[in-house]
């Protein structure tokens, strides 16, 4: 089957069943044209549940990243507080180590 024309959005195929024949020629064109639309629709769908299942793993990525950012947050003003706790600590023990030079003395 050779084409006979092809048009914009039509392809018509030289045969002799069809040539001449108004309605086998519809109906041809008929079949291909809700081949064609069947597969928009099973792509258009494909595309929906690809959109859907991307919009849930990004949502999902961005809320664990804010979600570690927090935690680091969290972990980092816990360090300051020991950091400040060993601190003044420290500085008790070097004023007692200073009080116990002088009575030495």
């Amino acid at each position: 089957m050779a084409p006979l024309s092809v048009l914009p959005g039509r392809i018509r195929f030289e045969n002799p069943d069809v040539v001449g024949k108004f309605r086998a020629s519809k109906y041809l064109e008929r079949k291909i044209m809700e081949a064609k639309n069947r597969a928009k629709r099973y792509f258009k769908t494909l595309l929906n549940i690809a959109a859907g299942a991307g919009a849930v793993i990004g949502g999902t990525y961005i809320f664990s990243r804010i979600k570690e950012k927090q935690d680091a947050d969290t972990r980092l003003e816990r360090m300051e507080q020991i950091i400040d706790e060993i601190a003044v600590e420290d500085e008790e023990f070097q004023g007692k180590k200073f009080k116990a030079k002088e009575a030495a003395e």
